[in-house]
């Protein structure tokens, strides 16, 4: 210092010279900054000043040393909020009384717990908490995404804390934070004997709060079978229906809880509830994969086929999440394979639409029928050729699928991967014998549909294989006109240099010509003005 060293550079985790000495508890060295005119409430480093960095630590005497020079007591920064925060976090009791008896606001909000109450709750500083709420501090205040102190302590399974603020008259059923009540906390975090004290205190076993309904939902969810036992006994309601998951046999299920499953089937759960997003426990199980708690449900009575949700039948949920082994088991209980319902129709489609193969063949040598013509894509071939899956649409040609079998507003499968842009599909199609120039669907045929796609490689892949291209189809008319009114200057050179005829006139605007001036491509009226095309053609529309 007296060869001229600058007191507040900031360098280092801790930040100061000064914020250095108080972490690490070296009292005269703070003084003597102090003395030399460092700044006191410099906020640096990961503690925040000085005077933080001191009572996160426990540093007592520096604290009052800083306290005394002036520093601001409830000045808020780093993570855990004030200087009190932080000491009531970490537990150092004479840190906090030298704080509340220099002034510290108690009731502060910030940093990540909220309050220095919620800061010794949530690790449990009994001391500190009963400092604190002889000092004044609010119990049931709300704050972080714990909610009040009670909440913070009985998520982390703090009995002593629990049953401290509880005595202290704290409101058990207050809803707060993410989890609802302090007995919801405590269920989902498993803590048998905060629950129990929460019950025997009376709290309200079936309120319905935080995002998993009831605390025999949070315990379901979690698996915690003790708990779920517990609250059963108590008198919860098993077959209540709340949060996203529905009711407690449907998040055990969903979970994939097989004990908690059992557990609540033996209590008189309903096992064909409808209720959360998948339709019923089985509906979960199934989509989830979870095969032991399918084979459960089966056994106790589950209604195999029962359509709920958007996926359809639990047969659909497993094909559509590509869960073979819940497939064959289902399929072995009895479940219908073609049963129609869904957006994606069967099980067939909706294995078909996300590539699951080994799904496929299980289906195919179940006997699910292949060409069976529902939902939004059409058949099983429709489906994965939309989607690219060349691997499937393989195996279902092999397996006799029909190759131009008509469904859907997009035509055939060659069509649907023409517009789709699946080049590799459409390839694989064409060599399979597919019929280049069908007219089904809205677009026409699949050069047509390739073009309104904007599938240039495409469109050169079908011209080389015998598309033909003045072929009238559409509201467009010929694909010609579909490029000129994208705009597709590529795709417009293909097309005349394949010989396309520039004057034809069909569709909605006549020509080609018509329809690049309707949509006023330039470049594409010049190219076709440059190849020939009249002007004086006139347009019937």
């Amino acid at each position: 210092m007296r060869s001229g060293a600058q007191i507040d550079v900031v360098s280092s985790k801790h930040g100061t010279a000064l914020h250095a000495a108080a972490s690490g508890g070296h009292t005269d060295v703070v003084q003597i900054l102090v003395r030399a005119g460092a700044q006191i409430d410099l906020v640096a480093g990961h503690h925040g000043t000085a005077l933080q960095a001191a009572a996160y630590r426990g540093h007592t005497e520096i604290v009052q040393i800083l306290v005394r020079a002036g520093a601001q007591i409830d000045l808020i920064a780093s993570h855990h909020g004030t200087a009190l925060q932080a000491a009531a976090s970490w537990g150092h009791t004479e840190t906090v009384q030298m704080l509340i008896s220099a002034g510290a606001h108690i009731d502060m909000v910030s940093g990540k717990h909220g309050t220095a109450v919620h800061a010794a709750a949530s690790e449990g500083h009994i001391d500190i908490i009963q400092i604190l709420i002889s000092a004044g501090a609010q119990i049931d205040l709300v704050s972080g995404e714990n909610g009040t102190a009670l909440h913070a302590a009985a998520s982390g399974g703090h009995i002593e804390t629990v049953r401290i603020l509880i005595s202290a008259g704290a409101q058990i059923d207050l809803v707060a934070g993410i989890f609802g009540t302090a007995l919801h906390a405590a269920a989902s975090g498993g803590d048998i004997e905060t629950v129990q004290i929460l019950i025997s205190a009376g709290a309200q076993i079936d309120l319905v709060a935080g995002i998993f309904g009831t605390a025999l939902h949070a315990a379901a969810s979690e698996g915690h079978i003790d708990i779920i036992q517990i609250l059963i006994s108590a008198g919860a309601q098993i077959d209540l229906v709340s949060g996203e998951n529905g009711t407690a046999l449907y998040a055990a299920a969903s979970g994939g809880h097989i004990e908690t499953v059992q557990i609540l089937i033996s209590a008189g759960a309903q096992i064909d509830m409808v209720s959360g997003k998948h339709g019923t426990a089985l509906h979960a199980a199934a989509s989830e994969g979870h095969t032991d708690i399918v084979q459960i449900l089966v056994r106790a009575g589950a209604q195999i086929d029962l359509i709920a949700s958007h996926h359809g039948t639990a047969l659909q949920a497993a094909a559509y999440r590509g869960h073979t082994d819940v497939v064959q088991i289902l399929i072995s209980a009895g479940a219908q394979i073609d049963l129609v319902s869904s957006e994606h129709s069967t099980a067939l489609h909706a294995a078909a639409s996300w590539g699951h193969i080994e799904t496929i063949q299980m289906l195919i040598s179940a006997g699910a029928q292949i060409d069976v013509a529902s939902g939004k894509h059409g058949t099983a071939l429709h489906a994965a050729a939309s989607e690219g899956h060349i691997d499937i649409v393989q195996m279902l040609i092999s397996a006799q699928a029909q190759i131009d079998l008509i469904s859907s507003e997009n035509g055939t499968a060659l069509q649907v991967a023409a517009y789709m842009g699946h080049t590799d599909t459409v390839q694989m199609l064409i060599s399979a014998g597919a019929q280049i120039n069908l007219v089904a669907g809205y677009y026409g045929t699949a050069l047509h549909a390739a073009a309104s796609g904007g599938h240039t490689d495409i469109v050169q892949i079908l011209v080389n294989a015998g598309a033909q291209i003045d072929l009238v189809a559409g509201d467009y008319g010929t694909v010609l006109h579909v490029a000129a009114s994208m705009g597709n200057t590529d795709m417009v050179h293909i097309l005349i240099s394949a010989g396309s005829q520039i004057d034809l006139v069909a569709g909605l605007f006549g020509t080609a010509l018509h329809a690049a001036l309707w949509y006023g491509h330039t470049e594409t009226v010049q190219i076709l003005l440059t190849a020939g095309a009249q002007s004086s053609v006139h347009n019937p529309n």
